[in-house]
């Protein structure tokens, strides 16, 4: 009777263990509450970025919510994450990203936690919103997180590499041109006209006196006449007061 009851309970607890684990490992990945995905493709995308945790032990989730979780997308992404942002990253979901999108508010919000805020910089976020915002403006929300899903594999992966995701500064860029090319022909343009200057010996007269014969003409007075005059009114500008300006949001956000 012993050993009857004893290995009922190795078998319990061995039971129990797997269940734990299986658990802790069946993240909700891809959460669709406002029903705008397929069975098939909410299938598709969450094999995709249960694939993509596994090769990078992140925590990397897509929520689509009829309307905010929280009382704004922002506060709603971060309160999903810190509910069921778990399993990845040393078992605590310290690494993740969470791409969180209301539909109803047609607002969007990309929340990096841990390592993600490397992966997910703020130039890497820009480039997100620039990919998925035509998807979701026209409400294909499949396409949207399938993109969402590429581009992490592509930022995650430099990042662990050690080149986290960077914009080209076109401004710099700009200049670095201007430098190379345009300075030399200005300072060429310039070198030209002073030995130019030198050349051109010749003196303007501005004046015919020089060619005047002695006592010819004589000039008592000199008077300017302006036949057409021209008066020019502008509106004085005025400063407008009224109004006022709320705060910048946050680059993570956006709306469709």
């Amino acid at each position: 009777m012993k050993r009857v009851l004893s290995a009922l309970f190795v078998l319990f607890f061995c039971l129990t263990l797997s269940m734990s684990s299986v658990s802790a490992l069946e993240i909700p990945n891809v959460t669709d509450m406002a029903g705008v995905l397929s069975i098939d493709q909410e299938g598709e995308l969450c094999e995709s970025l249960f694939t993509l945790q596994d090769e990078y032990d992140m925590t990397i989730l897509a929520v689509i919510d009829e309307g905010f979780y929280s009382y704004d997308v922002e506060s709603s992404a971060e309160d999903w994450y810190a509910e069921y942002g778990h399993g990845y990253g040393n078992g605590s979901g310290t690494d993740g990203i969470l791409f969180y999108i209301s539909v109803n508010e047609r607002e969007y919000c990309f929340y990096p936690h841990g390592f993600g805020n490397t992966a997910f910089n703020d130039d890497a976020i820009a480039y997100l919103k620039r990919e998925v915002e035509p998807h979701l403006k026209d409400g294909n929300y499949y396409e949207a997180i399938k993109t969402y899903i590429r581009l992490a594999d592509e930022l995650i992966g430099m990042a662990k590499d050690g080149h986290p995701y960077k914009e080209t500064d076109w401004g710099y860029v700009a200049i670095v041109i201007g430098c190379a090319v345009v300075l030399p022909f200005l300072i060429a343009y310039i070198l030209m006209k002073m030995k130019l200057a030198k050349m051109n010996t010749a003196v303007a007269n501005d004046y015919a006196a020089n060619y005047e014969k002695p006592g010819s003409y004589h000039l008592d007075m000199a008077q300017d006449i302006f036949l057409y005059s021209r008066i020019t009114k502008v509106k004085k500008a005025t400063t407008n007061t009224s109004g006022s300006s709320g705060g910048s949001r946050s680059s993570r956000s956006g709306s469709f």
